[in-house]
């Protein structure tokens, strides 16, 4: 395929599974006790949890409700390390209104991007 794409998908004769690919597009893997959500970006999970995963392009994620695997696109297992939200659902809602850009063209990881946004929002809280 080509374009940026985040794609989830789930097969009928396996309903508690979902397969998750992402080309240049968000996707983050939110990191519950009990049950496991994918979603484009972190202020979606908030309400439900506080630990997410994000992953790299052309990375598959296969996600159960209490199991969470990320295979590189040789099939091999990545382990990636959980991120911990600090902020709030509020503190999300102001976020939307900042003008801060994440893009990979500006910021060398996904985890850079997040440690941005954090920093942004404590000025912002000031």
């Amino acid at each position: 395929m080509r374009g940026a794409y985040a794609i989830v998908a789930i097969a009928e004769d396996e309903p508690d599974k979902m397969v998750a690919v992402r080309k240049d597009a968000p996707l983050i893997v939110g990191l519950g006790k009990k049950n496991n959500f994918v979603a484009s970006d972190i202020p979606a999970l908030l309400k439900y949890v506080k630990r997410d995963l994000s992953h790299r392009k052309n990375e598959t994620v296969l996600v159960t409700a209490d199991q969470v695997t990320i295979f590189d696109e040789d099939k091999k297992k990545v382990d990636r390390e959980v991120f911990h939200v600090t902020w709030d659902v509020d503190a999300a809602e102001k976020k939307k209104d900042m003008s801060i850009s994440c893009s990979r063209r500006y910021m060398n990881s996904q985890r850079d991007c997040q440690k941005l946004w954090a920093a942004a929002l404590t000025i912002r809280e000031r």
